[in-house]
C-alpha cells in the first residue's frame, strides 16, 4: 500500500491546522489483530474542506474518531493546531450520524449546551442568526422527538457550530435524509460554512455528496488506505 501524503497548500508559511503522519490503527481481535487503517498521512489548512469517500467498513469513521481525539492511533502521530492530539479538543467539533441530541432539551438548549460547557456561550444575537441560517427558528422550543430527520440534523449541526470550532468533523451527516431534504441541507451547509473560517472534514459513502461539499476529496480502499487523492481546486 503506497503512502498518501499531500502537503499544506495555504501559501501563508504557517503550519497546517491538522496533520496526520503515517497513521495506522489496529484492533486486537479475539483471534488475531485486525488492521483498520494504514499509512495515512495528510494535512489540512484552516478553511479547507475535505471529504472522505469510500465503501462501508473501509475505516472512514475510525479515521474520524482518531482525528477527533476519541481514539489514539496505534501507529504514527496526529497533531492539531500545532499540538499532539491526546484527547478531544474544545476548538474541534464532531457531528455523528445518529445526531447525538439530548431528548430532554429543546432545539435551542441543545445548540447552546457546548458553549455553556466551554464557557463561551452564544449571545442572543448569535443564537438568532444561527437558528435563522439553519431554518430552525420556528422549532426552537421543540424537543428532538418532535422534529423531522432534517430538523434533527440541522440541530446537531447548529450545536457543533455554536462551539465556533476551528475544525468541524461530520460522519455521514445527511445519509438518513430523503433527497429533497439532503439538497436543502447541502445548501444550508455551504451557506453557513462559506461565511466562516472553519475547516471541515466530512466522511460519506456518496461520491455526489463528496463533490457537493468538499474542495478536495480522498477515496478510501476497502483495506483502510487511500487509493486516490482528488484536488478539485488545484
Amino acid at each position: 500500500m503506497k503512502k498518501w501524503s499531500p502537503m499544506s497548500s495555504n501559501g501563508k508559511g504557517t503550519g497546517p491546522l491538522l496533520q496526520l503522519d503515517d497513521v495506522g490503527l489496529v484492533y486486537q481481535g479475539s483471534n488475531r489483530p485486525q488492521r483498520v487503517l494504514q499509512h495515512i498521512s495528510l494535512s489540512l489548512d484552516e478553511g479547507q474542506h475535505l471529504t472522505v469517500v469510500g465503501p462501508s467498513g473501509c475505516g472512514k469513521s475510525s479515521l474520524l474518531r482518531l482525528m477527533a481525539g476519541l481514539e489514539a492511533p496505534t501507529e504514527g502521530q496526529i497533531r492539531f493546531d500545532g499540538q499532539k492530539m491526546i484527547g478531544p479538543r474544545p476548538n474541534l467539533a464532531i457531528v455523528f450520524q445518529d445526531y447525538g441530541l439530548f431528548p430532554w432539551k429543546t432545539v435551542e438548549e441543545n445548540i447552546l449546551l457546548p458553549g455553556q460547557i466551554h464557557h463561551h456561550p452564544l449571545d442572543e444575537g448569535q443564537l438568532e442568526k444561527l437558528l435563522e441560517s439553519l431554518d430552525l427558528t420556528v422549532v426552537r422550543k421543540h424537543y428532538p422527538g418532535e422534529l423531522s430527520g432534517g430538523q434533527k440534523q440541522r440541530t446537531a449541526l447548529g450545536r457543533a457550530m455554536a462551539m465556533q470550532p476551528k475544525l468541524l468533523l461530520m460522519d455521514e451527516p445527511f445519509s438518513a435524509l430523503d433527497p429533497a431534504m439532503r439538497y436543502q441541507c447541502y445548501d444550508l451547509f455551504r451557506k453557513y460554512i462559506g461565511a466562516s473560517p472553519m475547516a471541515t472534514i466530512i466522511v460519506t459513502h456518496s461520491p455526489e455528496e463528496a463533490a457537493a461539499l468538499g474542495d478536495k476529496t480522498v477515496v478510501f480502499a476497502k483495506t483502510g488506505g487511500v487509493i486516490e487523492d482528488v484536488r478539485k481546486n488545484e
